[in-house]
């Protein structure tokens, strides 16, 4: 969701989801819209927590807030058309 919150920010009147669909019924749906219940199993409402600090001591990188990075893409996805902006 924190992705579509980002979204939310620039873009409220966009249809975007406001909650999860829950992991039992996802599970279930799965074998219909291409994905295996073992996937769902080891991927679907797991948290992903990565750590950049390495990379900006040793490499003396600086990233774009998360924020930012999703509303550049976003705008990019609309001005090629993929996404329409009502």
């Amino acid at each position: 969701m924190d992705l579509v919150n980002a979204v939310k920010i620039r873009y409220p009147d966009l249809p975007l989801p406001d909650r999860f669909v829950p992991k039992w019924l996802f599970s279930l749906m799965a074998p219909m819209i291409g994905f295996t219940r073992k996937y769902v199993k080891r991927n679907i409402g797991v948290d992903i927590k990565m750590d950049n600090s390495r990379i900006a001591k040793d490499l003396g990188i600086t990233f774009y807030p998360f924020e930012k990075t999703v509303e550049e893409h976003f705008n990019q996805l609309m001005k090629d058309g993929a996404i329409k902006n009502n």
